[in-house]
């Protein structure tokens, strides 16, 4: 059977996986671009229907999307890049539910404080809706921020990533990243080989960034390509 960490077998995958990394960020940018229109045209439509059932006036349907895509679109990325993807979790801090029962459970709360559980329920319907807004503001955030993540790391010696990835093929529990200095290269060469196999899926670093090891999806699929190159 073929050495599944050969330096040909891994240098051939990370150009594959490199390859497949580039065609999810041009996807991402693809639909994530006209996604994020999704917000003015579902409200462009609104309001031309509010307009042409409850007014004398009625203007064509482009017309509302062309002004509210100018509001919404810069607001929705600006919000994206504010809260980072974490939209919903910073909006919406406890379940609309919970005041409700809190509010049902005062003597006399009357209608009042059950209109309020109704508010509490709307906001954090208007919070999911935004969050669906900010589906396309956000693919096209994510896939930028990693272009540039990797244009920052400069060129990557790819022969030097295979090794990497060799010696932690051969460590089903992981490595010290220490004892990967001693395969050749300094801090400065290695830090950027191992950020650039963390962008593409291929290894996991401990947080305190003293141990790297194999992701399980990567050990596969080395694996997979050397069965695969086994003669029949």
């Amino acid at each position: 059977m073929p050495n599944p960490a050969a330096s040909t077998t891994l240098q051939a995958l990370l150009q594959r996986r490199e390859r497949l990394f580039r065609v999810k960020v041009a996807a991402m940018l693809a639909f994530g671009l006209p996604l994020s229109l999704l917000g003015a045209a579902l409200l462009a439509t609104m309001f031309w229907f509010a307009a042409w059932r409850g007014f004398e006036f009625w203007l064509p349907w482009w017309q509302y999307f062309a002004v509210l895509a100018v509001i919404t679109v810069p607001l929705l990325y600006r919000l994206e890049l504010q809260t980072a993807g974490r939209y919903l979790s910073q909006t919406i801090t406890e379940p609309a539910h919970d005041f409700g029962r809190g509010a049902m459970s005062i003597p006399h709360a009357g209608g009042w404080l059950a209109l309020a559980s109704i508010t509490a329920n709307s906001a954090q319907l208007a919070g999911g809706l935004v969050e669906i807004f900010l589906f396309g503001p956000r693919m096209v955030v994510g896939a930028l921020r990693q272009l540039r993540f990797l244009s920052q790391l400069g060129p990557i010696e790819r022969s030097r990533a295979a090794q990497v990835v060799a010696a932690l093929f051969r460590h089903d529990g992981g490595l010290e990243i220490a004892k990967l200095y001693s395969g050749g290269g300094t801090v400065g060469e290695l830090v950027p080989i191992l950020a650039w196999l963390i962008v593409h899926r291929w290894i996991g670093v401990r947080e305190a960034g003293d141990r790297a090891w194999l992701l399980s999806e990567a050990r596969e699929a080395i694996q997979r390509a050397a069965q695969r190159a086994q003669p029949a």
